[in-house]
């Protein structure tokens, strides 16, 4: 997105999602006051909204027909997870033998590197993995066709991932199977929907019109959100992998639509700059926030310590940020590309 059309909402929307991906891992919902509850109620907003703000943000690049830029976006997106699972490896290797043992086995880095999902070393990759799938099965589909046709089989297979949310096949399909299996590959039909959304709903013309009448696009996305809270009862499905029924779909949809239309271009050049900076290194969190929590865990369970709770998450979240702005500082393309 060109300088002169950033949407602020949008880069606040992300630094808020960012911070509940740690909470995802590491806020124990059983356990919080009162007050803490809205930071566990949108835990399962983070993957659905970065999914959809992914195909929203580089619409022109997947719909475009362009090889080229299809190649560009794939090693773009292919470094952090080659690189990040390389660095997972050697420190994981690293404090396994700290405490006695010996290196990490050669397969759980080749399950990190083909399906960004490892027990041993990094289980919340399997997004980014996902995300390359998408990318590249939906840029496929628009370099064959360019037209009405090619939006209606994306929305058309979005009805159909529902479909087998609802019927409960995905689920039954891929429980069986081994944990970096099923819950990467068998994640696919569940955020299938969310980039169908985030292409063919959040369209330029669109999103200049709920820009444009800021105050009605605002109403629109939190009446959205507050249907999404009245249906999740009924739409609610307890065999999925976190991210199945349309209740999460239509949450998703009214927060990029409500954060999209807020005015805070409005609020000032500190405000923003600060929005900004929040939103800078979403993808050096998301991609290093676990391998922080190894390195501090047996540091801090023997000075007993917390490794959950919410004031865990914040010091996760900062450090995870500071560590970005340091790679970020040394200018080297390899290293920023994994933090931006």
């Amino acid at each position: 997105m060109p300088k002169a059309e950033k949407n602020y909402g949008v880069s606040l929307l992300k630094a808020i999602m960012c911070f509940e991906v740690v909470c995802c891992h590491f806020l124990d919902s059983s356990a919080i006051p009162l007050w803490q509850y809205p930071f566990s109620m949108l835990k399962t907003s983070a993957v659905p909204i970065f999914m959809m703000l992914s195909f929203l943000l580089c619409r022109g690049s997947v719909t475009g027909g362009d090889t080229g830029a299809l190649k560009s976006r794939c090693r773009r997106l292919l470094w952090p997870q080659i690189g990040w699972a390389l660095v997972y490896y050697l420190v994981c290797s690293l404090l396994k033998l700290l405490e006695g043992g010996g290196v990490v086995g050669l397969d759980a880095l080749l399950w990190q590197l083909v399906t960004g999902s490892s027990e041993q070393l990094n289980s919340a990759m399997w997004f980014q993995t996902d995300l390359i799938i998408l990318t590249v099965v939906i840029s496929l589909l628009f370099v064959w066709r360019r037209d009405w046709l090619s939006h209606g089989i994306l929305l058309g297979l979005g009805a159909v991932c529902l479909w087998l949310q609802y019927n409960g096949m995905n689920f039954a399909l891929f429980e069986p199977m081994r944990p970096e299996v099923k819950f990467s590959i068998g994640r696919i039909v569940e955020v299938w929907p969310f980039a169908a959304v985030g292409i063919c709903l959040f369209s330029p013309e669109f999103l200049k019109k709920i820009k444009e009448h800021w105050l009605l696009g605002c109403s629109g996305g939190l009446l959205i959100c507050v249907l999404s809270l009245i249906v999740k009862k009924p739409c609610t499905l307890y065999d999925s992998f976190g991210y199945a029924g349309l209740h999460i779909l239509l949450g998703a949809v009214g927060m990029v639509v409500l954060f999209y239309s807020l005015p805070l271009e409005k609020l000032g050049s500190r405000v923003l700059k600060t929005i900004d900076a929040l939103s800078r290194f979403t993808l050096g969190t998301y991609c290093m926030h676990m391998l922080i929590a190894k390195i501090l865990y047996p540091v801090f369970t023997r000075l007993g310590l917390p490794t959950m709770g919410l004031g865990h998450c914040v010091l996760l979240f900062v450090l995870t940020y500071l560590v970005s702005w340091g790679l970020s500082r040394t200018g080297n393309k390899r290293l920023i590309g994994l933090v931006r």
